[in-house]
């Protein structure tokens, strides 16, 4: 059974997720990050930077090469989201000096493999990333079976504006592996609801949309972090992901143009 982090002392890494566009917001925001962790935490180590997928697909691997040499003794994550090519895939992203390169775990087993084994050539991990997963808990037992040093439980943006949280799918992950690979969790998480990951079985707390989104990235994630020590929810006001019975009140703090807007322009009628 795999031991979750609030048997331990030790706070755990906060993986800081550049989905953005653009190379010099996102190294600004990562700065502004790293900052808040090591203001709270006095521990560079505690941070983790992530060149997520948009970033990597609008600026190529000069986005990790570029993160390397701003954080040159920081655990660099590359969100290759690999679900074909494996081995070439770990190997391009390794060697432009990402420590973790994550894959999809709907992979086909033998993209899996191949990905494990470049890993272990170039001296990287790998994390699986559960979308699109038909049977997370049983797809995560193989996978740590198969190698993958990271299980990454992750609610996507599309599936986070339908209220889908991903607390109970870490207790049951958690639960199920033998604790050979860590768990990583991600999806709208919060000062209220990161604490609540932790203690539910999570090694490491990915924070996207609340650092990325928010006017002050260092006190977002100074937030967080005091939340994990204190072991509660402090109430956020802000990045908070409405369900379907709050879906009017969250109308309702919007202009209907904003809502036409977003909804592509449409048609809609807003009372």
């Amino acid at each position: 059974m795999h031991k979750g982090k609030k048997d331990q002392m030790s706070l755990p890494p906060i993986q800081i997720a550049l989905d953005v566009l653009d190379l010099p917001r996102a190294i600004k925001i990562a700065e502004e990050a790293v900052n808040g962790i090591l203001a709270e935490t006095g521990d560079k180590s505690r941070a983790w930077i992530e060149i997520g997928t948009p970033l990597i697909k609008s600026e190529g691997m000069n986005a990790v090469r570029e993160m390397r040499k701003k954080f040159p003794g920081s655990i660099i994550c590359a969100d290759m989201k690999t679900i074909d090519a494996g081995a070439a895939e770990i190997e391009m992203a390794a060697k432009a000096g990402a420590n973790i390169v994550f894959i999809l775990g709907c992979s086909p087993d033998s993209c899996i493999s191949e990905s494990v084994l470049s890993a272990e050539k170039y001296g990287v991990e790998i994390a699986a990333d559960m979308l699109s997963v038909a049977d997370p808990v049983k797809r995560a037992v193989e996978l740590e079976e198969m190698g993958v040093d990271i299980i990454n439980i992750h609610v996507g943006l599309d599936q986070q504006v339908l209220g889908i949280k991903p607390i109970s799918l870490v207790k049951d992950i958690a639960k199920a592996i033998s604790g050979k690979a860590k768990i990583s969790v991600a999806g709208g998480l919060n000062s209220e609801t990161s604490v609540l990951a932790w203690e539910a079985g999570a090694d490491i707390i990915i924070l996207g949309g609340s650092l990325y989104k928010a006017a002050r990235p260092d006190e977002s994630v100074r937030k967080i972090i005091q939340s994990l020590k204190t072991k509660k929810p402090i109430i956020s006001k802000e990045f908070v992901k409405f369900g379907p019975e709050q879906i009017k009140d969250a109308f309702m703090k919007l202009s209907t143009s904003n809502i036409s807007d977003a909804m592509h322009r449409t048609g809609e009628l807003c009372v």
